[in-house]
């Protein structure tokens, strides 16, 4: 996901021409961007504390192996200084590791109240009575990524 920003594709190319000079081996140049991958997780889950609102119609939603995909229309996101409004949004969440293992940590325990520092939630109308969640999902701040209506990030 984050190999299509900026930062990411550059570094592709940078490993690319590498690979093409023959400095280093494929197998290093896959490490490499392993290594990123896990960095800018990392960063962006320790480093970033901004927040974004949500507001619009949630049009569909859906879990599959602890991955929400929302698609919401006519949305309002903001921030602390920006208001934005978008036509269509596609949201694919997925629960960080440090949840999940707080959350087996509780469980393991018998706590059945559990807390996450890092996760904002993100909620839809009620929609209790078409048998979906009220609360959809928590998004962990390392874990949340928009895209627009093809899939690309």
């Amino acid at each position: 996901m984050y190999r299509r920003t900026t930062l990411g594709n550059t570094l592709q190319e940078s490993l690319d021409e590498m690979l093409t000079h023959n400095l280093i081996t494929s197998g290093c140049a896959m490490k490499i961007m392993q290594k990123f991958d896990q960095c800018i997780c990392t960063a962006l889950s320790k480093r970033v504390k901004n927040r974004l609102f949500l507001k619009g119609h949630l049009n569909t939603y859906r879990n599959c192996d602890n991955v929400w995909t929302l698609v919401m229309n006519d949305v309002e996101i903001r921030d602390a200084s920006t208001l934005l409004h978008v036509d269509k949004i596609k949201i694919v969440a997925c629960e960080c590791k440090d949840a999940k293992s707080a959350r087996t940590a509780a469980a393991l325990k018998g706590n059945s109240t559990l807390s996450s520092q890092n996760n904002t939630t993100l909620a839809a109308p009620n929609r209790e009575s078409e048998g979906g969640p009220t609360n959809l999902v928590s998004l962990s701040d390392d874990k949340a990524y928009l895209s627009d209506d093809e899939g690309r990030a």
